[in-house]
């Protein structure tokens, strides 16, 4: 339990990092940020960076200079967009949804998705909020899109929107629909 929790606060402030890189660039004032303090915070992260973001000034690095994949970005979307579900209350933590034929195809499919979902079954907000966040997985990510927007199309033109708001990917987001079932 302790594992998952030092899991949950790793991936979370990756992403207010993320936000914040988007929303406000600043300037790195350090000259080898590749494991600056990496000794003092025991991270149980491949790559990882801290940064004050009123001075730059870099306050942990490990591996940050080290090129690896993006690390789910649509997943963070739509965890950005299911918080703002909740908050405006278009959905609840305990509202129960039931996945697809299609959804439930993916989510058992090991390549895709390492929590299985059952047809039929009705999971909360919540519990696939947690798969998505914690484990990474596809198939609750598809489920919350389509919770959220009815349908993955519409769920795919609404990250679309949200890039936009942000200022990334130009008029058009690189998002495709058939994204939802591989990169979600």
């Amino acid at each position: 339990m302790r594992k998952n929790k030092v899991k949950l606060v790793s991936i979370i402030s990756l992403l207010v990092c993320i936000l914040i890189f988007l929303i406000k660039p600043i300037t790195v004032k350090a000259s080898s940020i590749n494991n600056y303090n990496q000794e003092q915070v025991e991270l149980q992260a491949k790559s990882a960076i801290a940064i004050d973001l009123k001075s730059g000034q870099v306050l942990y690095a490990k591996n940050a200079d080290k090129k690896l994949p993006v690390a789910s970005m649509s997943k963070l979307i739509t965890i950005y967009l299911t918080l703002d579900a909740i908050h405006n209350k278009k959905l609840s933590w305990n509202q129960k949804v039931k996945p697809t034929k299609q959804i439930v195809k993916i989510s058992n499919n090991p390549e895709y998705s390492g929590v299985p979902l059952k047809l039929n079954h009705g999971y909360t907000i919540k519990q696939l909020y947690e798969a998505t966040l914690i484990q990474s997985a596809n198939g609750p990510a598809m489920l919350l899109g389509q919770a959220i927007s009815g349908s993955q199309q519409a769920f795919v033109k609404k990250m679309r929107k949200q890039l936009v708001s942000w200022n990334i990917g130009g008029q058009r987001s690189s998002l495709q629909p058939m994204d939802c079932l591989i990169t979600l």
